[in-house]
């Protein structure tokens, strides 16, 4: 079957988690850390999608802050040692989301986890499909737009999430059954 006969549906995540806008970065770090995640959409205090945050957006965000333990930060006004690395994160390739929360820590004071919210930091452009787009669509859209992850949303519901990974675990499974067929 070719990608444009495929739909969506065919692939998406119909089982979504969500993070409130109100929510602390420190909840949405632990929500990303719990479900190994990598983002989310953002929700108001109605259910309605607002936005999509991502573990890029929070470090992003911290890395905007003074450096945990430098000596910018430093309250004796004495240089510190940088922190140190957080140890795995990149040998770890069958999942650095449990690396996550310790390597955000590292960057910024703890109170920055608590006084910062998902609104500060989550991306207010929705990119989103139906549940029918073809993944020759979904697959223009990614590239277009440079994005991993699209909200799937009927009659302005969300629906399901569908991401890059999706897309390519849709082919290599195409691509395993064409190899043992011939």
């Amino acid at each position: 079957m070719r990608l444009s006969y495929q739909t969506v549906s065919e692939i998406m995540q119909t089982d979504v988690a969500t993070v409130d806008a109100d929510a602390t970065v420190r909840s949405l770090v632990r929500l990303l850390t719990e479900k190994e995640i990598s983002g989310a959409p953002v929700v108001d205090g109605e259910g309605r999608v607002v936005g999509v945050v991502s573990a890029s957006d929070v470090l992003r965000a911290a890395a905007t802050e003074p450096r945990r333990g430098t000596a910018s930060t430093a309250a004796s006004g004495e240089a510190t040692a940088e922190p140190e690395p957080v140890e795995g994160y990149y040998e770890d390739p069958g999942g650095p989301h449990r690396h996550y929360e310790p390597l955000v820590l590292s960057l910024v004071p703890p109170d920055w986890l608590d006084t910062r919210r998902v609104s500060d930091l989550m991306t207010r452009a929705l990119h989103t499909v139906r549940p029918k787009t073809t993944l020759d669509n979904l697959a223009r859209l990614f590239l277009r737009t440079g994005i991993h992850r699209a909200l799937v949303m009927e009659e302005g519901a969300l629906v399901g999430l569908v991401t890059t990974f999706d897309v390519l675990r849709c082919l290599v499974g195409r691509s395993e059954i064409f190899q043992r067929t011939f």
